[in-house]
């Protein structure tokens, strides 16, 4: 069987907790076949920069491979989920049978069942019966975890509370309790409808089927001694709650603005990959951003986020988002969000869809993949789902500058058409028009540049000594051990051969040509025809000079300041210069 056949034959995994030892067990069968099992097993401490590479590309294969085998509902719990050994964790932690999350999944399936006519009775029976054996291997029940699964079946079904009611199922064990359930119900309560409104209070008298014994008021801790609660509710040291009394707690730090903006909320998402999208989310209290460009009107402040893993966020500021929002029947509009929070370590953009029926009044309703916000029967906005996200089908308007394209020109430093055309293409609120055509007289000034020199169309020499290119080295430190700070460099055009030779004072160079010559034209056997320098005062004027005409030798002079007309003296003055600085750089002096 092929690699391929044996994925196309692995079953989808949907959220079946009976379902789950057995795709585990075929989904890492697959992954040995395809040598990547490693990537979902414990990470090797002392790994090597090519073997940390190749984890990253093999791990992105599982990934695909896993996420295209799940359905929605694991998929929402592994979508903040960085790497497929973490996801493989959190289906693990969610439907392993052991597990508080599996518990809590075990009784919301149980309660949902429901026998349908003409169906096997037989198959209905032992599919409870297989949950309730589940749930026995948990161990003792907890009443206190069944009153909070209850507690949060009994939440609506509506987007405003689909979002915290998910997070905190999907809570650990040691959070999952009673008293924090109950609070954040309450503070979700009241942000949504008012304080007073909900309904709900955080401690009743009146005694219900998970209380046992006496009344609380009646109580007492056996940690505190003080009545009124015992030791799980206790705030005192050793109590269940320590730290947890009104004065104890260490609030968020206050905003700066006078107005309060209530507790803010929301999903964690991990990977920054949605840059420019916008999410709905039912779980938020506000919308949300990082990007703090998208503003069409700021205003810093202080205040703190509350993400669904518990770490906080830091809110910087709020302002207004503008935004072209396109409906179902192809037409666009302008919508503007209000008291959008910027928290820039925030790994995505959030739109609340409960702050948009608090605030504007649009109902949200959800229907063949896409959730619809309307006031009335006009539909304002419209987020189609993409994989595990209902996103705003629309795009921020930046704020935008109208300049001209020669102050754009002129801001650039005289950039090219070209390049302007191409920036335009690349960042937003920067526009050029596509014919863009600018005569700028601080261009023709500022990057005027000497012509390039073309190629000597000169022969070549023919003969040793027919001519000889020389020039002075001068080096400015450190000197020689005999104090030589220059250096005669000769080059034969015929040869290409080269010579340095060292000197104390320009004023040398007569003697030691007349050395040099001397002994290039015995090894020759030919005189000295022409000599090529630049304007040099040691060339052209004194001893030197003389001694040219004296041997009827021609001297032939570059243009003043014109270094490239002797540029084969200057060619091997700079590769003279390399290797003199490679050898001391490699000897370390």
């Amino acid at each position: 069987m092929s690699e391929d056949s044996h994925y196309k034959s692995l079953p989808a995994f949907t959220s079946g907790l009976e379902d789950w030892p057995f795709f585990k067990l075929k989904f890492s069968l697959f992954l040995e076949i395809k040598e990547l099992l490693y990537v979902i097993q414990a990470e090797e401490k002392d790994t090597t920069a090519t073997q940390e590479a190749q984890r990253k590309k093999d791990d992105l294969k599982v990934r695909s491979f896993l996420m295209n085998k799940l359905g929605n509902e694991a998929l929402q719990l592994v979508t903040d989920s960085a790497t497929a050994l973490q996801m493989m964790a959190v289906l693990e932690t969610q439907y392993a049978s052991n597990s508080v999350q599996a518990m809590v999944s075990r009784f919301d399936r149980l309660l949902d069942m429901e026998y349908k006519g003409g169906s096997e009775i037989s198959t209905h029976i032992a599919t409870m019966t297989s949950l309730v054996n589940q749930l026995k291997q948990n161990g003792e029940l907890d009443w206190n975890q069944l009153f909070a699964v209850l507690l949060l079946r009994s939440m609506p079904k509506s987007p405003e509370w689909n979002g915290i009611v998910l997070a905190l199922k999907t809570q650990e064990a040691s959070t999952l309790t009673r008293d924090r359930v109950c609070h954040t119900l309450i503070e979700r309560a009241n942000e949504l409808y008012g304080n007073g409104k909900s309904g709900v209070k955080a401690e009743t008298p009146q005694k219900t089927a998970f209380q046992t014994g006496k009344d609380t008021r009646a109580r007492i801790c056996d940690n505190c001694g003080k009545t009124g609660h015992d030791r799980p509710r206790c705030w005192a040291k050793g109590g269940g709650d320590e730290g947890g009394g009104p004065r104890q707690r260490k609030d968020p730090p206050k905003s700066n603005q006078p107005e309060a903006h209530g507790l803010h909320y929301a999903f964690v998402i991990k990977d920054r990959d949605l840059k420019n999208s916008w999410i709905m989310d039912s779980g938020a209290t506000q919308h949300y951003t990082f990007d703090k460009s998208v503003f069409s009107s700021f205003t810093e402040a202080s205040d703190v986020l509350k993400v669904a893993d518990g770490n906080p966020v830091e809110i910087k500021g709020h302002g207004s988002v503008l935004f072209s929002v396109y409906l179902a029947n192809g037409a666009s509009h302008k919508v503007t969000l209000k008291k959008v929070f910027y928290a820039p370590k925030l790994m995505a953009n959030l739109i609340s869809v409960s702050k948009l029926d608090k605030d504007a009044g649009l109902s949200a309703t959800i229907q063949k993949g896409v959730l619809s916000c309307s006031l009335g029967k006009t539909e304002v906005l419209r987020a189609p789902m993409n994989g595990p996200y209902y996103m705003l089908d629309g795009e921020v308007i930046r704020h935008q500058v109208n300049l001209t394209a020669e102050t754009w020109h002129a801001r650039l430093g005289c950039l090219n058409a070209d390049s302007m055309r191409d920036l335009g293409a690349m960042v937003d609120g920067y526009a050029v028009p596509p014919n863009l055509n600018i005569t700028c007289d601080i261009c023709a000034e500022a990057k005027s540049t000497r012509g390039h020199f073309s190629v000597s169309t000169n022969p070549r020499a023919k003969h040793p000594l027919d001519l000889v290119h020389m020039d002075t080295l001068v080096i400015n430190s450190p000197v020689s051990r005999k104090g030589e700070r220059y250096a005669l460099v000769l080059i034969d055009d015929y040869s290409e051969c080269k010579f340095a030779l060292p000197m104390v004072k320009r004023s040398d160079v007569t003697s030691l040509f007349q050395n040099w010559l001397g002994w290039a034209e015995r090894m020759t056997n030919r005189k000295l025809k022409c000599i090529r320098s630049d304007n040099a005062k040691e060339f052209k004027e004194g001893s030197f000079a003389a001694l040219m005409k004296g041997l009827y030798v021609e001297q032939q002079f570059s243009v003043p300041y014109e270094h490239e007309q002797n540029g084969k003296a200057e060619r091997a003055i700079r590769t003279l210069l390399e290797k003199a600085r490679c050898i001391l750089l490699r000897s370390k002096l």
